[in-house]
C-alpha cells in the first residue's frame, strides 16, 4: 500500500496481488492489475486510468479534475463520494455501482443487467458498458 504520498506520477502493475494507494496527491496514475482488486481513498489527482482483469475497482472520495478510465474484464467497480469531469467504465462481467459528487450526462448501457442512473443531464459524461452486471449511480 502507498500511502500518505504527493507525486507527479503513479504507475502500479502488478500480476497477482492488490493495489492500494491512500491519501495522496498525484498529477497522474495508472494502474495495471492482471489478479487482484484496485483499492483508492482520498486521492486528488489530475487523470486515473486503473485496468483489472480479475478483480474488484473500490474508487473511495478519489477526485480526477481530468479523465477517469476503469475497465474490468470480471470484476465489480464501485464509487464512493467521487468525481471527474468526465469518467468512462467498461466491465464484461461486473456491476457498476455508487456515488458521484456532481451531475452527469449519463451514456450507459448492460447487455443482460438493469440501469439506473440520474435523469439529470448536465456536467460532463459519464459513460458506462457492462455485458453481464448491473450499473447504478446517484449523484450525492
Amino acid at each position: 500500500m502507498l500511502q500518505d504520498f504527493t507525486s507527479n506520477k503513479v504507475k502500479s502493475t502488478t500480476s497477482t496481488g492488490d493495489i492500494s494507494l491512500k491519501n495522496g496527491t498525484v498529477d497522474s496514475i495508472d494502474i495495471d492489475s492482471s489478479t487482484g482488486n484496485v483499492n483508492l481513498e482520498n486521492i486528488t489527482c489530475s487523470s486515473l486510468i486503473a485496468h483489472t482483469s480479475t478483480g474488484k475497482t473500490m474508487i473511495k472520495s478519489v477526485i480526477a479534475s481530468a479523465d477517469m478510465e476503469l475497465t474490468s474484464s470480471t470484476g465489480d467497480v464501485n464509487f464512493d463520494h467521487s468525481d471527474a469531469a468526465n469518467i468512462s467504465v467498461d466491465t464484461s462481467t461486473g456491476n457498476i455501482t455508487g456515488t458521484l459528487l456532481s451531475a452527469k450526462t449519463f451514456v450507459c448501457s448492460s447487455s443482460t443487467g438493469s440501469v439506473n442512473v440520474s435523469s439529470v443531464s448536465a456536467g460532463g459524461t459519464f459513460e458506462a458498458h457492462t455485458s453481464t452486471g448491473d450499473i447504478s449511480i446517484s449523484i450525492v
